[in-house]
């Protein structure tokens, strides 16, 4: 388990103040992604925190969050290094790192996630080919039938 930060720890890993601190991991904890953070920072009415706050877009929102010792908790994923040994013996191993997440977590930001809200269906849908519905959609998901 990771340590987690104290109030007090927030200037030792580049955080200028507790604001920064403070507003950093409440967007991390929102679960906003770098294009939320953009669009809330490039709101002219989101001005002011331009002048406060350390990153100005999501990709220095990020970038700070990933300098912490501790690394960013509560993401879920989980890695490790894939080895393959060649058949040949003067031939370098075959290696590559296999990152994984559980796929609830995914589900649950997608479904939650607001730009998607608009094409999310809640409810079976039987889907026709055009407006006369003579002939139905079919395929491998479960759309009404």
């Amino acid at each position: 388990m990771q340590p987690s930060l104290k109030i007090h720890d927030f200037t030792m890993y580049g955080f200028k103040s507790l604001f920064n601190y403070a507003f950093a991991f409440w967007l991390h904890k929102a679960q906003c992604t770098k294009g939320d953070v953009n669009s809330l920072l490039s709101n002219r009415r989101m001005a002011v925190l331009q002048d406060i706050l350390l990153f100005k877009n999501g990709k220095q929102w990020t970038a700070l969050l990933e300098s912490l010792p501790t690394g960013i908790t509560g993401y879920g994923f989980e890695s490790a290094e894939l080895r393959v040994e060649p058949k040949e013996e003067d031939a370098p191993p075959l290696t590559a790192d296999l990152i994984s997440r559980d796929a609830a977590d995914v589900i649950q930001f997608l479904i939650r996630y607001q730009p998607f809200k608009s094409y999310m269906q809640y409810e079976l849908v039987k889907l026709y080919q055009d407006e006369t519905r003579d002939i139905r959609v079919y395929n491998k998901l479960n759309t009404g039938d």
